[in-house]
């Protein structure tokens, strides 16, 4: 298993001593944005409250993700409280990861309260080159207290995300232009490499969603048709085939061959993937 480093994601705040107030075991959440992301794919993970926090001195959680495969795009803090602030990495913060933080010293109107939302929303990119597996983010708490100095008991939650190749549709035996008889009708069939769960191939013709599955049958074709096809999951468009245009011969002499054969049920079929 890909060794995971720590990212660092801390809450800190401090107000003057008050009565101790308990906090909800599951009161901190952990969501991400996708079950499934490819190299170069952006993912969103959030560190929410559930119930509101009436009375807190300090609380510090540190975000652990593998700093290998996701690199920080950006970091924007929830309403839960509105002193939270985010802070980068830098030379005298020399985090693998990213703080969050809340000094009282330096805000006196600071509210001790914390509602319940969003505390954070943090953006990864996918790093290119980036081993498939699975990406495990989980959040350890250094610190959490009321303003009396007394713990606050909170579960840590984790999530996991499924680290993919990238798929690939193509249309078997495909050429960028197909040349058939005039009422020829023509199947093709997609092939998907790296396929991915609940995603399915969509057909495309002259550029209208026109079948979905494996396999497209054009029937008695009498004008040129671009075709291609779309690996979809979940509304989501994971890869396009080349288009391929089936060329159809219109021509007088075309024509007239394809009525004797129908007169004998004798039409073409090509079948493109055989």
């Amino acid at each position: 298993m890909k060794r995971i480093r720590a990212g660092l994601l801390a809450l800190l705040l401090l107000c003057t001593l008050c009565p101790t107030v308990s906090a909800s075991q599951d009161a901190l959440t952990l969501d991400v944005s996708d079950a499934i992301v490819f190299a170069g794919d952006t993912l969103r993970v959030t560190l929410s409250l559930a119930d509101p926090l009436p009375d807190v001195g300090s609380l510090e959680v540190h975000l652990l993700y593998d700093t290998d495969a996701l690199e920080v795009r950006s970091l924007t803090t929830g309403e839960a409280n509105d002193a939270l602030r985010s802070i980068e990495p830098s030379a005298s913060r020399p985090y693998t990861g990213v703080l969050f933080a809340y000094d009282y010293g330096t805000d006196v109107h600071a509210d001790k309260a914390f509602r319940a939302g969003t505390l954070l929303t943090a953006e990864f990119a996918v790093r290119e080159g980036a081993v498939s597996g699975t990406l495990r983010f989980a959040c350890d708490c250094a610190a959490a207290f009321d303003t009396a100095f007394s713990p606050l008991s909170l579960a840590m939650p984790s999530a996991a995300v499924s680290l993919r190749d990238k798929p690939s549709v193509s249309i078997r035996n495909g050429v960028p232009s197909l040349s058939v008889g005039y009422r020829a009708t023509v199947t093709l069939h997609a092939d998907v490499t790296n396929p991915v769960p609940d995603a399915e191939i969509r057909w495309f013709v002259a550029d209208t969603e026109a079948h979905t599955g494996d396999t497209l049958t054009l029937s008695q074709l009498r004008a040129d048709v671009a075709v291609r096809a779309e690996y979809v999951s979940d509304g989501r468009t994971l890869s396009v085939s080349d288009t391929e245009t089936v060329h159809v011969e219109t021509g007088f002499f075309a024509k007239l061959i394809a009525f004797f054969r129908a007169l004998f049920g004798a039409l073409p079929h090509i079948i493109q993937s055989l």
